[in-house]
């Protein structure tokens, strides 16, 4: 049962946390739900390990979804779901108050010293590709709500580490 809705919408130039309302949760379906580069990917896979009784390889992308991800169309995401038998786990980066609060599922929530993670993300976003670049401008300009393109990145650590840290 729903026992708080979103009080917010979070979008961005990569996810967009309105893609949850078509999400119908599971008893014991579980969300990861961390910001970027905190240890996402390594929590849903200790996750799986756990679901499935199993230390094997599995394709953690593709059976633990990024459910606001705009790459995907929600569509595909939330069939591939309703497909899964049993307990499904599923990924975030949204904030608490822009998701869907159920309390038939279980949220894991993992974060990380903000300067590690603030250098993981400036190592990540200057790696994007042209391509990955030109989807996320392409998302951006086709949200109203966003309106541009995605910012250019600067290369210097240390200018990156003060916008994030919100220090002119």
């Amino acid at each position: 049962m729903l026992i708080h809705a979103p009080t917010r919408d979070f979008r961005d130039w990569v996810s967009d946390s309105r893609r949850w309302a078509g999400f119908q949760p599971r008893a014991g379906d579980i969300v990861v739900a961390t910001p970027p580069k905190c240890g996402t990917t390594w929590t849903q896979r200790i996750v799986g390990m756990l679901l499935r009784q199993s230390a094997a390889p599995y394709p953690v992308m593709e059976t633990q979804p990024w459910i606001d991800q705009r790459i995907r169309p929600i569509a595909d995401v939330l069939a591939m779901l309703a497909a899964q038998p049993g307990r499904r786990a599923v990924k975030t980066h949204s904030p608490l108050d822009a998701l869907p609060y159920f309390d038939e599922m279980l949220y894991i929530h993992v974060t990380r010293d903000p300067r590690d993670a603030c250098m993981s993300y400036h190592n990540h976003v200057t790696a994007y590709t042209p391509l990955a670049r030109t989807l996320m401008d392409q998302a951006g300009m086709a949200d109203a709500t966003i309106g541009r393109c995605l910012p250019v990145t600067s290369a210097d650590p240390g200018d990156f580490f003060r916008a994030f840290m919100g220090v002119p």
